[in-house]
């Protein structure tokens, strides 16, 4: 956990907040949200009443659709070969393992690794400390944490993590598209979440534009080939394999939507995109579409109430869960988090085989990889991500009693109580008018 006296400005996802940029992560309704046109296909006009609205569920067909925002994170959270790297080493600076903590509490250290170090004194939050480093005495911990506390701007969580967290973007291959469009490594933005360094493709970050898709077969989904390198895991969960998340892009990353592929996999996950809109008072709902977070450059409640969570106990113990660094304190213990107006969530189906098999073990052989099979049917994953079609399902609130409705109601009760309506009206004016002009024509 982060130790801090005051929070620093921005949380772990620096974003720019820009209305284009909001325009683009979907705060505001994108093409493929706001329109269908011709293709457009009412299923069920009254498919939820709460007493005061009604959702309109459609399904919708645009020309294009946005692919979602696909996380992946590593259940190995610190390697081997980082933690136990000494300050010596030739790769200790080119790998970026030189933090200033690791100035700041070198004399404590006394030449151990300062990754062996941080994780003996800050990493708490990981499962199987005890069960990997056996040298970690209580004063050991003692002396580097007295170290850390008198001066807390040297360690940061999230980088200790960024830094000595495995390296998945140079042991991943991907493609995205047809079969000569190419993702690489730079495509999948480093993330530090509650599930530890993750990697996140189509963010949208970075000035990168999010992708779509136009249609839904293989040659339009996301292929991904994982080498694990479980030979140097070394703390973590207490499982082997990934967490995989399918998200909209620009909020939080709710850990509890993970998918669980296993090492030795072939794993298929089958999206569909499902659109909320919901609405503002006085309806029950009480959306909003004005509320901002400090770390999320799109709003939802998940995200709303972790930050506020990552507040209060800020403000309560002065440390940070390392997901949600940064926050400004806030005042009280009660979030105050309503339903976005506008939610995009994503359904998945996965499928899972044994991956590779034995003729794919012989290719990878010919073509250089010296590797034993063993080690190729323990480490490699292979991943796909696509839309089951390109359409989703829009749900739309609409008011159960609105004003049209209302003066209906009132013209009819008036109709049934004074047996009159708008037309009887207009023919008593009518018949008055009759009345004068014979009158007027016979006395002329």
């Amino acid at each position: 956990m982060e130790l801090e006296e005051k929070p620093a400005p921005i949380l772990q996802h620096s974003w720019d907040r820009k209305p284009s940029d909001m325009k683009a992560m979907g705060d505001f309704p994108t093409d493929d949200q706001g329109k269908a046109g011709k293709n457009e296909k009412a299923l069920n006009s009254s498919t939820d009443v709460d007493g005061s609205s009604v959702t309109i569920m459609r399904i919708q067909h645009p020309d294009t659709m946005v692919f979602p925002a696909v996380t992946l994170c590593p259940m190995t959270k610190f390697t081997k070969s980082k933690i136990f790297m000494t300050d010596d080493d030739a790769m200790f600076e080119p790998l970026g393992l030189d933090l200033p903590v690791c100035n700041a509490t070198a004399h404590v250290r006394n030449g151990r690794p300062c990754g062996e170090a941080l994780l003996c004194c800050c990493a708490s939050h990981v499962q199987d400390i005890p069960m990997v480093l056996s040298n970690c005495t209580d004063e050991y911990k003692r002396e580097l944490l007295e170290v850390i506390r008198k001066d807390k701007k040297s360690f940061d969580d999230k980088k200790f993590q960024e830094a000595y967290g495995p390296d998945l973007q140079r042991n991943l291959t991907c493609r995205f598209g047809s079969l000569d469009s190419r993702c690489s490594n730079e495509d999948f933005l480093p993330t530090v979440t509650e599930l530890g360094l993750c990697f996140t493709f189509n963010s949208g970050q970075n000035g990168k534009e999010i992708r779509k898709v136009s249609r839904s077969d293989s040659a339009w989904e996301l292929h991904v080939e994982l080498d694990l390198h479980l030979d140097d895991h070394l703390a973590g969960f207490l499982s082997e394999g990934i967490f995989v998340i399918i998200h909209d892009q620009g909020v939080y990353i709710n850990s509890a939507d993970t998918v669980l592929v296993a090492p030795g996999s072939y794993v298929r996950i089958n999206v569909k995109r499902k659109v909320y809109r919901n609405k503002k008072r006085p309806y029950e709902t009480e959306c909003t579409d004005s509320k901002r977070l400090a770390g999320f450059p799109k709003y939802d409640s998940d995200g709303c109430y972790e930050e506020c969570l990552s507040n209060t106990t800020a403000k309560k113990c002065g440390c940070r869960l390392p997901s949600l660094v940064g926050s400004e304190l806030i005042s009280g213990t009660q979030c105050e988090c309503p339903l976005a107006c506008d939610v995009v969530k994503y359904e998945t189906k996965t499928s899972a085989a044994a991956y590779p098999n034995p003729s794919l073990i012989n290719y990878l052989k010919m073509k250089g990889v010296d590797k034993t099979d063993d080690y190729l049917r323990k480490n490699l994953i292979m991943l796909e991500v696509g839309y089951t079609s390109v359409s989703y399902e829009h749900f739309k609130q609409t008011a159960q009693y609105d004003s049209t409705a209302l003066m209906g109601e009132i013209g009819g009760t008036l109709g049934l109580f004074l047996g009159c309506s708008a037309v009887t009206v207009i023919e008593f004016v009518d018949f008055a008018i009759y009345l004068c002009y014979i009158r007027n024509k016979k006395n002329s």
